[in-house]
């Protein structure tokens, strides 16, 4: 509905109109004159009228259609430019009926239009009083948007007021009525570390992941696995951490989930908390690497595959098919003069003369594909 120009409209049919706008006022009880009044107002655009007869009918039904009537008020105030009246309006729909959704939205709303974080703060921490005090008195509460409250509260506090105490009550309060809380949830990831409150993301996780249904897809539970593997990782329980990335690949991780576990099961930090001997750890961490490796190197990412399979020969430097893979991507990459070093180091290494002798013939067939370059002798 838009305000309209009351002098474009034929005299007559005003006059008729004010008539019935001052007999609305007068007699706020004629619920026939108000309806047929307020699709006139409606039809005309005069935002003013409408929200003054929606206030006179809600002054005199009260409770709930009242404090409904008052939101309507308000949005045809706010329509008018009178931003003023309409909190006044809201304030008084808020204050008729304090549980009312459509009353604190829209006051909130309001506030938070004009830039008044702290005014929108209170009318929700007023709203979620009220929430509260009808649970107590054993009404049905909607915890879902007990929860939707709490975590706009939260995100005030956390993002624009400095009030990091209150935030983190509100947003605990959001997750603990509804764990499906997609905006909770969302808080808690961008907060919980920057105040190193890993656990306390770590709970919301386990949540997240406790809430997905049997038909929810595996995709879904890979994420929320990783991020608590990382987040158990962050927590100083590198063990954990495996076992949540161990679960994500068995579901069908991908690449996301490989990399990091490989560098996990690689770190000293792992090998000192499972136990484990670095000879176990370096296997499953090489065993990771040459996967990824072998990966890259189908794909034509040469450059990740070379790295990937370094890391794995750093870790098992006697592996000969790790080696082989390495000298297969350099290959491929045409580092010719690389590979020569690389398999010139391996003869070195090599403990059996059949191993020996099958590296100095890749030598030889590596310097018969560079004409510039002289052929090994069967002695080097």
């Amino acid at each position: 509905m838009q305000p309209q120009d009351d002098t474009r409209q034929d005299p007559s049919a005003f006059d008729a109109l004010a008539a019935q706008f001052e007999s609305c006022l007068g007699n706020p009880g004629d619920a026939e004159l108000f309806d047929e009044l307020k699709a006139k107002l409606r039809e005309r655009g005069d935002a003013v009228r409408l929200a003054a007869i929606c206030q006179r009918r809600a002054e005199h039904v009260g409770g709930d259609v009242g404090a409904a009537l008052l939101v309507e008020a308000a949005s045809a105030s706010r329509i008018a430019g009178q931003l003023e009246r309409a909190e006044e309006q809201l304030r008084a729909a808020v204050a008729l009926v304090p549980s009312h959704r459509g009353a604190a939205n829209s006051l909130v709303e309001l506030l938070l239009a004009q830039g008044r974080i702290g005014h929108a703060a209170t009318c929700l921490e007023m709203t979620l009083v009220a929430l509260a005090e009808q649970a107590l008195a054993g009404e049905r509460i909607d915890a879902p948007y007990q929860s939707s409250r709490h975590g706009m509260l939260a995100r005030l506090y956390l993002e624009s007021l400095g009030r990091l105490d209150r935030g983190l009550v509100h947003l605990r309060e959001a997750w603990r009525l509804d764990v499906e809380n997609a905006d909770a949830t969302q808080l808690a990831r961008a907060w919980y570390p920057q105040l190193g409150e890993h656990r306390a993301l770590i709970e919301f996780i386990e949540a997240a992941l406790a809430a997905l249904h049997e038909k929810e897809q595996a995709s879904a539970r890979i994420a929320l696995l990783v991020e608590l593997a990382h987040t158990y990782d962050l927590a100083g329980e590198p063990v954990r951490a495996v076992t949540h990335f161990e679960q994500a690949l068995a579901l069908g991780g991908g690449i996301d989930v490989r990399e990091p576990l490989a560098h996990l099961y690689a770190s000293a930090r792992f090998a000192a908390a499972s136990g484990q001997t670095l000879e176990l750890t370096n296997k499953r961490a090489s065993d990771l690497f040459v996967d990824l490796g072998k990966r890259a190197h189908v794909a034509g990412q040469l450059d990740r595959a070379l790295r990937l399979f370094r890391k794995a020969l750093g870790l098992l430097p006697f592996d000969g098919l790790t080696a082989q893979l390495l000298a297969d991507a350099l290959a491929a990459k045409g580092e010719l003069d690389e590979l020569d070093r690389f398999l010139a180091q391996r003869v070195e290494m090599a403990e059996r003369p059949a191993d020996r002798a099958a590296l100095i013939a890749r030598r030889i067939t590596v310097a018969d594909m560079d004409p510039n370059k002289r052929a090994p002798s069967s002695s080097c």
